[in-house]
């Protein structure tokens, strides 16, 4: 974020679905969550306007720390919405 804030990231908005942005995150950070279930549930048909490239690095950086601080046993468990005012 205070590189997005400093203008340090260029951000490029389209229009995504979060299954998209939740499908990038999750493949990026696949190694780390080996030990893991990982549990998805995200919208494949609404679209929110929003640079997927910086949502992905935000939300597979939360992953891996979901990982690294979780104990192997435990699920890890992501559930992704997009309606006309926003994504959750």
């Amino acid at each position: 974020m205070a590189r997005i804030d400093a203008a340090a990231i260029h951000v490029e908005r389209e229009w995504v679905t979060p299954a998209d942005v939740v499908d990038a995150a999750a493949a990026h950070v696949r190694h780390a969550l080996d030990r893991h279930l990982l549990l998805l549930q995200a919208d494949a048909t609404g679209e929110v306007e929003i640079d997927p490239r910086v949502a992905s690095m935000a939300l597979a950086h939360l992953l891996e720390n979901a990982a690294r601080y979780s104990p192997a046993d435990r699920e890890i468990s992501i559930r992704a919405t997009a309606d006309a005012d926003d994504c959750t």
